[in-house]
């Protein structure tokens, strides 16, 4: 199989017969998973994720997801697959490899926030960039895609974390006013 990234932007689409009775199909941890989301808003796009994960892997259910030690969702022996969101929109990167994807509305640049992420060099070529905006969302985009990839938490010294990625590969999209960061492990 070769690698995917849906993007979507109409989770909404759904009656709210449809979201019970998807979400009923779920198995516990899915549905516990949806509850601690706050907001009717992001329970129906968490349903909507998952629902949308099913087709994508052309599953008949997703009963046999687990969430590893750091809470990363995982079906063994099946594709590798990623989902992140921001705002309105959500993406599913599905590989046959390790992935991470993050999407994120551009963000605007602000020094205090580049200074808390950003490694030195980092911090200095985005005050050489014109479009600040753009590199800084692009910068926290592959850094969370890479923890993501990498099965850990985003709770952690984010300036440095960028130094070693020999072994990943990083792609880069748009969707409006909106970047992707594809993260995949290469072999």
């Amino acid at each position: 199989m070769k690698n995917m990234i849906r993007i979507y932007d109409n989770f909404d689409k759904y009656s709210e017969e449809e979201y019970t009775t998807i979400f009923q199909s779920f198995p516990d941890i899915l549905k516990t998973k949806v509850r601690n989301r706050v907001g009717e808003d992001r329970k129906k796009m968490c349903i909507a994720e998952y629902f949308s994960l099913k087709q994508m892997l052309g599953c008949e259910n997703l009963d046999d997801l687990k969430l590893s030690e750091n809470g990363k969702p995982y079906i063994e022996n099946e594709k590798f697959f990623n989902i992140s969101n921001s705002e309105d929109l959500f993406c599913i990167a599905v590989s046959d490899v390790p992935v991470g994807v993050d999407i994120q509305k551009i963000i605007r640049y602000d020094q205090k926030l580049a200074k808390r992420i950003c490694s030195e060099s980092e911090f200095d070529s985005l005050n050489e960039v014109k479009d600040k905006d753009l590199e800084l969302t692009k910068l926290w985009t592959k850094k969370e895609a890479f923890i993501k990839c990498r099965g850990e938490t985003i709770g952690q010294d984010l300036k440095g974390l960028l130094e070693d990625t020999k072994g990943y590969d990083f792609q880069f999209s748009t969707h409006g006013d909106f970047v992707i960061c594809e993260c995949k492990k290469t072999l």
